[in-house]
């Protein structure tokens, strides 16, 4: 339930832009109905019950519209930022691609053709997935002198 004087405040408020409105939903043209018959003192008990009620409803659906854009509002930042991160990643990806000497870093453009490249990239993918489900020493090393290679290869260019 909203206070009176909070009601009251808002039809102040919303009085003036409803009578400049050429269009109202039904709640308001009832209002607009009903004020000058309130005005004048001479309404019922039910239609001043009615009155207020309407301006309630009225002011509670713009607090929920308020509400729902603001809603709308703070899921379209987690979107965004959600995408952006994304974004970072893909673009983390094709740094990993330029580094390894795949990917031109000018032109955006595969230095091999791309069948190649990704029948390769799918051969990897298999051997670094079988390396770490291996408990066999001599793929453990090699898995590690890979990462050690590919660490060095990420401080090189960290540090140009």
């Amino acid at each position: 339930m909203v206070k009176k004087n909070t009601l009251e405040k808002y039809l102040a408020e919303r009085f003036q832009i409803w009578n400049k409105e050429q269009r109202h939903n039904a709640n308001v043209e009832k209002i607009l109905e009903l004020a000058p018959v309130i005005g004048n003192n001479q309404a019922t008990r039910e239609q001043i019950q009615l009155f207020w009620l309407l301006i309630e409803a009225e002011y509670n659906r713009e607090k929920a519209l308020e509400a729902i854009a603001k809603a709308n509002g703070i899921q379209k930042k987690v979107t965004e930022k959600a995408r952006k991160e994304r974004n970072k990643k893909l673009f983390d990806a094709a740094g990993l691609l330029i580094l390894a000497g795949l990917l031109d870093s000018k032109t955006g453009d595969i230095k091999y053709d791309k069948e190649t490249v990704l029948g390769y990239l799918d051969q990897i993918r298999q051997w670094i997935e079988q390396g770490q489900n291996s408990n066999d020493p001599q793929t453990q090393a090699r898995l590690q002198h890979y990462k050690a290679k590919g660490h060095a290869l990420l401080q090189q260019a960290a540090n140009e």
